[in-house]
């Protein structure tokens, strides 16, 4: 029954049926604890528990409701470090706290809770990096070990170590170099490249070291016009490449370069825009562009 209700509830939700979906959500955890009280020894009944909780969780912070969502979610993180404790040598168990840990940093940090956020990033990355030390073929476990750094480093730049930020970020795009030169048929390999090389671009940039931005910059956009070339109907690669011209604009002297930067952005929003895969939130570029050009030309 569980997982008929996880399935449709996850329909609901994707099509904005929040409330739809929460009524299922409800009765999957209901009948979830009631498995897990009737059998406390299963690992697996009590790992339903907590995904339930995640289910709603993330129903009410849809909603609106943090408070609510974030007790949801540390219910389910007390669950799922308590299964990882009981057996140390499962990774999946292990991995299985990495999620709540994220979500409930990320939760933090939204609200403005930065240095409780970057205790639960740590504890990420303490995870991360145990699982990828036992297992260094790993490419998933490799990656964690980089959103990790990501987030740790994004917290340390708000708070105004932008020197220990940098630090994160070069190791973030060691590993995403070393695991993409292994497999360069991956694209998202090469996007999580192109990720870091911004993420250093743009933290040199705000240093005031434009010249060696502009190399990380440079990198970051000429592989997502490469995958955005590979996969021309992605509105996702587009706007990765979207985000990089206007980096560039940001760290070029030539007048010359910077408009064309700025019209090959603007033509990226409108054919986005032309296709129905533009999202409001971006639509106000749009104009901001189209005087940027205009005030450039007078």
């Amino acid at each position: 029954v569980v997982f008929p209700l996880n399935r449709i509830g996850d329909v609901l939700f994707d099509t904005g049926d929040r409330d739809g979906a929460l009524v299922l959500y409800r009765r999957m955890l209901e009948i979830s604890e009631r498995l897990s009280a009737a059998d406390r020894a299963s690992a697996v009944l009590a790992s339903d528990v907590s995904v339930s909780l995640e289910r709603i969780g993330n129903v009410l912070l849809s909603q609106g409701d943090r408070d609510g969502a974030l007790e949801l979610y540390r219910r389910s993180l007390e669950i799922r470090e308590r299964l990882s404790a009981a057996d140390p040598a499962s990774v999946d168990l292990a991995e299985g706290a990495i999620a709540p840990l994220n979500t409930i940093g990320d939760v933090l940090f939204d609200t403005g809770d930065h240095a409780a956020a970057l205790v639960l990033y740590r504890r990420m990355l303490d995870i991360s990096e145990r699982l990828s030390a036992a297992d260094p073929e790993s490419v998933s476990l490799a990656r964690g070990v980089t959103v990790s750094l990501e987030r740790i480093g994004t917290v340390l730049y708000s708070q105004g170590d932008r020197d220990g930020a940098l630090v994160l970020y070069r190791r973030m795009l060691e590993i995403s170099e070393r695991l993409s030169e292994a497999d360069r048929a991956s694209a998202v390999l090469a996007s999580d490249v192109s990720a870091a090389l911004f993420k250093i671009g743009s933290l040199l940039q705000g240093q005031g070291d434009r010249d060696e931005a502009l190399g990380f910059l440079r990198r970051s956009l000429e592989i997502s016009e490469r995958l955005s070339a590979a996969d021309p109907e992605s509105a996702v690669r587009k706007l990765d490449v979207f985000r990089s011209l206007i980096a560039m604009v940001m760290v070029t002297d030539s007048v010359t370069e910077q408009r064309r930067y700025v019209e090959r952005a603007l033509g990226i929003l409108k054919d986005l825009e032309a296709r129905g895969a533009l999202a409001e939130a971006d639509r106000p570029f749009i104009a901001q562009l189209e005087e940027a050009l205009a005030a450039e030309a007078e």
